[in-house]
């Protein structure tokens, strides 16, 4: 069994009835049981490839087995609603019947330059509409891209979907969308809050291949008798529309309700979100504003493709475990004895904006070792992030404290260098936990065991602070990966 951060992993489901959350996230499904105290009692997760093209088929497989797993050992009696989130900035195209066309596309895909430039160009129009930067990997890149070289495949299309939402049309027949992934998608007016058909227009696409886009909290259907057997779940269960896994882990890590606190998550990617009770677009371009989590809300995000991506490749080039990269990596000197690893593997997000930007260590001698390239590997990945915090507070949505989501920061020497580079503590509330929760809590409203979704993200209760910086001092490596030349 596994389970993220922060989740309790308690037994008791009081009634025996519990709301079901499923993440469908990059590298794996995950999926938790809450009851109706809100406190997530058990997790599970079953993984499926991470790449820029998957088969959906793979994604299903992943969902049926992290809901079997988690029913089997939770011992609920009965799921009384469905929640859902998953990986944003997909595209899954399908017919008319819902089924995909071909493999989905995530947002680790790069696709060409060229599509960028191009797209950057049509879409300065539209700049104030759009209110974020253009940036391989979403939607409407893709998009461009596919009418650009794939136009049949394109043409063949019914509808162009995210994630989560070709997960709720598998579960319960129903092709809608919600505000937290559509302005996400580089193709949302923030002004009218609807699609910006002009732009989508500019770009040779149908209007009417973008969903409609409804409540996140709304009911999108019932749970299908196909889906449901496969399951191993009674047919006729609410599904929630659901979020984007942003606005999910902000509702189910509670940082949603800590007045001066952002949110850090950690997975394939890393992420930092402050909520906004405004609209408020970076006028440099090298943030992100989205929608939600909640109703009349909105999110800043810096995002860094840095993360656990980058960690994952040195991992396995190096043909090493997560428990042996951790203790070879802090064998070695804060500084990795100058050694500097530039953690773009697959381009960069926040600040850098750019897809072209590769990967590399630097500062190598006869003298180091292993365990130096590993450290610098971890030290390069904590300076993505704290660039991307930097870009975040630049544009006017500092915060005191962090509120850790997501399972990437299990390791307390990995959590201690996070703190130390950002010179921020790091904190947890005592039931939160990541993406699964906050689908968890939405189908939990719906069931109608809070009154809200605020009351329900109160639940995750006060956070407290697991991880103080200060330990060790990161001034001098900090610099030095900052003056390798991108």
């Amino acid at each position: 069994m596994a389970a993220p951060l922060g989740i309790d992993l308690s037994t008791d489901l009081g009634r025996g009835k519990a709301a079901l959350g499923i993440d469908l996230g990059t590298g794996s499904t995950k999926a938790a049981l809450a009851g109706d105290d809100g406190r997530v009692h058990t997790g599970h997760a079953a993984a499926h490839p991470a790449a820029a093209e998957v088969d959906t088929g793979a994604w299903w497989q992943s969902v049926v087995r992290a809901v079997r797993g988690v029913l089997r050992e939770s011992g609920c009696r009965e799921v009384v609603a469905i929640g859902l989130t998953g990986q944003m900035h997909g595209v899954v195209l399908v017919d008319h019947r819902l089924r995909p066309l071909a493999p989905a596309i995530t947002w680790a895909s790069t696709r060409s330059p060229e599509a960028v430039a191009e797209l950057a160009e049509l879409a300065e129009p539209h700049a104030a509409a759009l209110a974020n930067p253009v940036v391989a990997g979403m939607p409407a890149v893709t998009l461009h891209w596919l009418r650009r070289h794939r136009p049949r495949l394109l043409d063949a299309a019914h509808l162009a979907l995210q994630p989560k939402d070709w997960l709720g049309a598998r579960l319960t027949g129903a092709a809608v969308s919600d505000p937290t992934d559509a302005s996400a998608t580089l193709l949302w007016d923030f002004g009218t809050a609807r699609w910006l058909t002009a732009f989508a227009d500019a770009l040779g696409l149908p209007a009417a291949l973008l969903p409609a886009v409804v409540p996140s909290d709304a009911v999108r259907g019932r749970l299908s008798a196909d889906a449901a057997e496969e399951l191993g779940l009674p047919p006729g269960l609410p599904v929630t529309v659901g979020r984007g896994d942003v606005a999910a882990a902000l509702i189910g890590s509670g940082a949603a309700g800590v007045p001066d606190g952002a949110q850090l998550t950690v997975g394939t990617g890393a992420q930092l979100c402050r909520v906004l009770p405004a609209a408020r677009p970076d006028p440099t371009r090298r943030t992100h504003l989205y929608c939600g989590p909640g109703p009349r809300q909105w999110y800043a995000m810096a995002a860094t493709l840095s993360a656990g991506l980058a960690l994952e490749w040195v991992r396995a080039a190096f043909g090493v475990s997560w428990p042996a990269l951790y203790d070879e990596a802090f064998s070695s000197p804060v500084g990795a004895r100058g050694v500097v690893f530039l953690p773009y593997v697959a381009g960069e997000r926040t600040p850098y904006l750019d897809a072209r930007l590769s990967a590399s260590w630097s500062g190598l001698r006869q003298e180091h070792g292993r365990p130096d390239l590993l450290r610098a590997a971890l030290e390069g990945a904590a300076f993505a992030v704290r660039d991307a915090w930097d870009a975040l507070s630049a544009a006017g949505h500092a915060a005191s404290t962090l509120v850790l989501a997501g399972g990437g920061t299990l390791d307390p020497r990995w959590r201690q260098l996070l703190a130390d580079v950002l010179r921020r503590p790091l904190a947890r509330t005592p039931y939160g936990a990541g993406s699964a929760r906050g689908a968890a809590l939405s189908a939990a409203v719906v069931a109608g065991w809070f009154d809200d979704l605020p009351t329900a993200i109160a639940t995750a209760g006060s956070p407290a602070v697991v991880t103080s910086p200060g330990a060790y001092d990161y001034t001098e490596p900090l610099a030095r990966f900052h003056a390798v030349p991108r």
